[in-house]
């Protein structure tokens, strides 16, 4: 289902990014201008790489949407928070409090309370 595949090319695309982010956010406080750390940054393979799944998403998209209607489609995209979320969680070692926990429990309930009644 392309409104599926838009959440996920969307939640590996954060994914990457991060996980670049985190390789050289060092390199941000050594270097004196962030513009000349914007512009290696953009041309790390991994970055390419997010930014077409990024592409991947957005074409997805516009194929979901072509076939179903927008109330029926877009909270499919809301999925691309509890993907990135858990990845926060299990991939890079973010916390999981009480809060956060509930919060993306009743976004799962939204998506299934949305998707069943269409």
């Amino acid at each position: 289902m392309l409104a599926l595949a838009t959440p996920i090319f969307a939640a590996i695309s954060q994914i990457l990014m991060k996980w670049q982010t985190s390789l050289t956010s060092d390199q941000l406080e050594e270097l004196d201008s962030k513009f000349l750390y914007l512009a290696h940054f953009l041309f790390r393979p991994w970055v390419i790489a997010a930014f077409f799944f990024t592409f991947l998403g957005g074409v997805t998209w516009i194929l979901a949407i072509s076939k179903l209607e927008l109330s029926q489609a877009y909270p499919y995209v809301a999925i691309t928070y509890v993907l990135v979320s858990a990845a926060g969680v299990f991939v890079f070692g973010e916390t999981l409090s009480m809060q956060k926990l509930l919060g993306t429990a009743v976004v799962i309930a939204g998506i299934g309370l949305v998707i069943l009644d269409s």
